[in-house]
Order: structure tokens, then C-alpha cells, then sequence
């Protein structure tokens, strides 16, 4: 098949050198780089679409990794045509190289066309361009070397520009521009172990021993047994943890970031001079293109390094995934690991400047599916799942005992670099002036209400997430909260216990409520979660049926289907959410009191 290829590229009406071959399959890899990398970005700013796909720095690596990766090939074309002799023709040339180009745009999600429509269609533009280009074979071989030269350029600026952007570089230009911090404000770290949930954590009575660390340094603080995430999923969740507002107020979605209107937790605290860093390994729904990113002076999401870069180009993404993974290219797929995370964070503490305090954010993501936890965590719970974790079909009882001992297993892993965190915060004598805060943003299912995952519903599997609060100055050491709270009311305390109270830009109730001699008056944050349906939901999930909205207050859960159906457990005595007692007439008065601040909520 090459070999046929490479004849019929040979000769023709517009026959052109070697060296023009290579020229021009680097100047058009640059420029179909740049079209992609244009659509891509094109298509962020129109749907605003924090998409897993997308990562902000292919606007400069996909034009510089597309050119590479199709000069490499012209030059492999110009070698061939060099021992045989021969001279290729510049409008097949042209076609043969400006196709990836076009097909890369074709075949970028937003294009709704079926796949063979896309691969008809990017041929015909593909011979357009060729016959244009063909059309003046003369003007393109005389001028091949400045027309390279001038795209060499422009992807030297590219590159510079992108240096420029760099998590270090834009660290210092904003730490350059931060007013004065209060005198002895303490630092805040805020570390989300992503899909934890907290029946699989010894802290909450679990029968193996998956967090021995967390336990030990939760003794320090206060931890609250019933913690509820606002949304079973990561973005919702992380923005109401950012913001203290509702989703049914933020309104984040798949396809909708967090809206700019909305002071986040970082940029309150910018603004009261602290320093801020977050390191996140969830490269779906916490990146830049989520809006979570505003008021971080440092935010590292995807690493820049060659793996990466490489993904940001159809051409070298098809090459690789073509001949396989190739020696020497890290982070192909991306393991952003626990391991690298902690290795991240003390770097970025051993250079920070210490004239004033910092908020930092850490997200660990390795309890999230598919729990590829290293070997030797992988496997201390028992033989591990061979399947990634979906909710795209039910799982046999064999996958979900060997996922669970997966997803305890990653649990250890991530527990394990919260002791090293936990070590290097002592060593640098940061304990004491330092609010630390562990949660995660919603937790996993594992076969309760026939479920999986984490994205099909609101039980009580899914939104009960830990929550532990150590700061030895200010929150006493051994206390059990155990009311139900919510953790839409994260921003508020944090900068309550920051001694920033009374700048508080957020909604909710600072936590520190419970352990207060003279607690705040008013009547609590209401524990509210909330998931929107979304069209490609499998038919078995309740979320297919339509938005979902939950409350917990007291021993009971409330949730409220799409379809107006009704269900109430008590989740301390029934765990796995097994008995509906809607219907119970000893039930009656907390289902209409359920049914009132239901309808206050969504009303307003």
C-alpha cells in the first residue's frame, strides 16, 4: 500500500525537488496545525465548553507539533525520491500533506457530520487547495525557502508566547501585582481526594485499612461525619466549593464553566494578598477551561512537557497511536499520579516566597476510575478490576468486588502521599499557621441501586464525601460533628478562620459554628445537591428521567426525580439506601417540610 502510494506520486504536470517536498510538508503541517488548534480555540470561546479534550496551550504546541511531525514525513518522501531518482509532483504533494490538516478539523467533536461524510469532505478541500497550489508551482519553488523561513518564524514566536504563559512565568508576573496580606493570616490548603467517598475511609469505620494517614492527622482536627457534596460529579461540585453558591444558582454544566460573575475562593484571597497555587490532576472538569483557574497566580493543570504536546496535534497523535507508544516520549497516555502531584507541591513550596501566606489547592485523582493505582497498592486488597469504571452498563457482582478492590487500593496510594504532604508541611514548619482541609468532590457507586460510578443519580453512595479540618490555633483537636453540612459552606469558613470574615464575598455559613461557644444565629445552609439529566445518560439511571434535586436533613435523605417521584431514606441505619419510606405516615411531617424547602430553593 506505501509502495503503491509513493508511485502514484511520482511525476506529473508539476514535478518539484526534494527539498521543496520538505519545505512545503512543514509549512503545511504548521498551517494545518494552526487550523486546528484556531477551531479548537474558536470553539471554547462559543460554547464555553470545559471539554476533557481540550487544552488551552494546543493554540501554540498543535501549529508547532503538526509542522514537525509533517516535515519529519516529507523528509522520509524526499529520501525516497533522492535514491530513486525521482520527482514528485507538487499538486499530489500538496494533497497528500494538506489533508491531515483538514481532516484534523473535520473530525473535531462540534462537526456533525457522519465520518465517511468528514473523510469525503476533507479530501475535496484537501484537492482545492492542492489545484490552487499547483496553479502556481513556478511562484512556490522559487520562493519555497522564504515562505519556510517566514512560517519558522511565526512558530518561534508561537513557542515564545507560549513560554511565556507558563504556570512559573504567569506566577511571577501575578505575584507581582499583590497588595499587603493581614498580619498572622494563616495559610489554607485545600486538598480534594476526587471520588472518595467516605464509607471506604477508616475515619469513617470502614473494615479495611485504607487511610491510616488521614485518620492519624484527622485526630488534630474536626471531622464531620455526614459531609455532603453539592453535585455527584466534579465540576458542579468544585464550583460550589469555589464559590458557595448552589449549582442551581452557578449553573455549570458539561458544556457551561463556572461563570465569571462568581468571586471564587482563590480571588478573594488574592485580594487579601495571599499568594495562590493550585495543582490539579482531574484534566477534565478542573482546568483552565473550566473557571475555576481565576484568582490562582499558578495553576497546573496539563504538564507541558512532550507527551502532552504531542497529543495537541491530529498528525502526531495518529502517527504514535499508528506504531505505537514510542521510547523516550513521557506521559503517553497522561499519568498525572499522586506521586508527581506531592512531588509538584513541594517544589512549589521549596520556591515560594515566604513574605506572606498562601492558599494552595490540590486535587488527587487517582481513586477516580479506572484506579490505576501502582502495583503495589493496586493489589493489597485483593485481585483488581480488569474493566474501567463506567456507568454505561451494569457490572457482574465479580467486577464490582475486584473494582472495589481497586478503588480501595487507590485509596491507600493517595492516602500515602497525603502522608508525605502531611510530613513536608511539618518540616517546613508550616503546621501551626496553616488551615488544612481534606474532602473530595462527591463519592462512587458500587452496585447500590443497581449504579455504578458516579454520574447516574443522587444516592447517598455518591454524595457522602469526607471532610476534615486541622488548624491548631484556631479548631479544636478530636471533635465529631454530627449534623449533616454541606460543602457549598467551604468558602465562607475558610475565610472565616482566615480572619477574613467580615470581606466575605460568599453565601452559606462558616462550619466553625459547631464548635463555637456562641454560635453563629440563623438557620443553617440547606444540604442540597443537585445533577442535571444529560442526553446520553443510559436508559437504566435515574438521572435519565430528568434533573434531580436531594436534601438531607437530620438522619433522613430526600430525593426528588425528573419525573416527580419521591424517595426518603435514612442513611445512618441504611446505608446502601434499600427502604423508600416515602410512604410511611410517620414520615408525613418531614416529607412536607422536605417538599417546602424544595420548593422555596428552586422558587427563588
Amino acid at each position: 500500500m506505501p509502495g503503491r502510494l509513493l508511485r502514484r506520486l511520482i511525476g506529473g504536470k508539476h514535478e518539484v525537488s526534494a527539498r521543496t517536498i520538505v519545505l512545503w510538508a512543514f509549512v503545511l503541517g504548521a498551517l494545518g496545525g494552526a487550523a486546528e488548534a484556531t477551531y479548537l480555540a474558536l470553539r471554547q470561546v462559543i460554547n464555553h465548553q470545559p471539554a476533557t479534550w481540550y487544552n488551552p496551550d494546543v493554540r501554540w504546541t498543535a501549529p508547532i507539533v503538526a509542522a514537525v511531525a509533517s516535515g519529519l514525513l516529507g523528509a522520509l518522501l524526499a529520501g525516497f525520491a533522492w535514491l530513486t531518482r525521482s520527482r514528485f509532483d507538487f499538486e499530489k504533494v500538496t494533497l497528500l500533506f494538506a489533508f491531515p490538516g483538514v481532516y484534523a478539523v473535520a473530525t473535531s467533536p462540534g462537526i456533525p457530520l457522519h465520518p465517511i461524510a468528514k473523510l469525503v469532505l476533507s479530501v475535496g478541500i484537501a484537492s482545492v487547495i492542492a489545484r490552487a497550489a499547483a496553479a502556481r508551482t513556478g511562484w512556490f519553488t522559487r520562493s519555497m525557502r522564504q515562505v519556510a523561513a517566514t512560517v519558522a518564524v511565526m512558530l518561534l514566536v508561537l513557542g515564545a508566547w507560549g513560554a511565556a504563559t507558563l504556570p512559573a512565568v504567569a506566577e511571577r508576573r501575578a505575584l507581582g501585582r499583590l497588595g499587603a496580606a493581614p498580619d498572622g493570616a494563616p495559610n489554607v490548603v485545600l486538598l480534594i481526594l476526587d471520588t472518595v467517598r467516605a464509607a471506604n475511609l477508616g475515619l469513617y469505620g470502614y473494615h479495611r485499612s485504607t487511610s491510616p494517614n488521614l485518620d492519624h492527622w484527622a485526630r488534630s482536627g474536626v471531622v464531620f461525619d455526614r459531609a455532603v457534596a453539592t453535585a455527584p460529579w466534579t465540576l458542579p461540585s468544585h464550583a460550589s466549593m469555589f464559590t458557595g453558591h448552589f449549582n442551581v444558582t452557578a449553573r455549570t454544566a458539561i458544556d457551561r464553566p463556572l461563570d465569571s460573575r462568581f468571586t471564587t475562593l482563590a480571588e478573594a484571597l488574592r485580594d487579601n494578598g495571599y499568594a495562590t497555587a493550585a495543582f490539579t490532576a482531574n484534566l477534565g472538569y478542573t482546568t483552565r477551561t473550566s473557571g475555576l483557574a481565576r484568582g490562582f497566580a499558578r495553576f497546573e493543570d496539563f504538564p507541558p512537557t512532550l507527551g502532552i504536546a504531542l497529543r495537541s496535534s491530529w498528525l502526531a497523535r495518529t502517527l504514535i497511536s499508528r506504531f505505537g507508544w514510542m521510547p523516550g516520549i513521557p506521559d503517553w497516555p497522561i499519568p498525572k499520579t499522586a506521586e508527581r502531584m506531592t512531588d509538584d507541591v513541594e517544589a512549589w513550596l521549596a520556591a515560594r516566597r515566604t513574605d506572606r501566606p498562601f492558599f494552595l489547592f490540590v486535587n488527587y485523582y487517582d481513586a477516580h476510575g479506572p484506579y490505576l493505582a501502582p502495583s503495589a497498592f493496586r493489589q493489597r486488597f485483593g485481585p483488581p478490576a480488569e474493566v474501567e469504571a463506567t456507568s454505561e452498563r451494569p457490572w457482574t457482582t465479580a467486577e464490582l468486588a475486584t473494582s472495589i478492590n481497586a478503588y480501595d487500593g487507590s485509596i491507600a496510594y493517595v492516602d500515602d502521599q497525603l502522608r508525605r504532604l502531611f510530613d513536608l508541611l511539618a518540616r517546613r514548619g508550616l503546621q501551626e499557621n496553616t488551615l488544612v482541609i481534606v474532602t473530595s468532590d462527591h463519592g462512587e457507586m458500587f452496585g447500590e441501586h443497581g449504579q455504578t460510578a458516579h454520574t447516574s443519580g443522587l444516592y447517598f453512595p455518591a454524595l457522602h464525601v469526607p471532610l476534615a479540618l486541622v488548624y491548631p490555633k484556631v479548631v479544636p483537636a478530636g471533635m465529631r460533628v454530627a449534623p449533616p453540612v454541606t460543602l457549598r459552606d467551604l468558602p465562607a469558613t475558610i475565610v472565616d478562620l482566615a480572619g477574613l470574615a467580615d470581606k466575605s464575598p460568599f453565601p452559606g455559613h462558616s462550619l466553625a459554628r459547631h464548635w463555637r461557644p456562641e454560635p453563629e444565629s440563623g438557620p443553617a445552609s440547606p444540604v442540597l445537591s443537585e445533577i442535571d439529566h444529560y442526553a446520553w445518560a443510559p436508559t437504566w439511571t435515574p438521572v435519565y428521567r430528568g434533573d434531580m434535586r436531594s436534601l438531607v436533613d437530620g438522619p433522613l435523605h430526600y430525593i426528588r426525580n425528573g419525573d416527580g417521584v419521591e424517595e426518603l431514606y435514612e442513611p445512618s441505619v441504611d446505608p446502601a439506601e434499600t427502604h423508600n419510606r416515602i410512604a410511611d405516615a410517620s414520615m408525613q411531617p418531614a416529607v412536607a417540610k422536605f417538599r417546602a424547602i424544595m420548593d422555596s430553593l428552586f422558587r427563588r
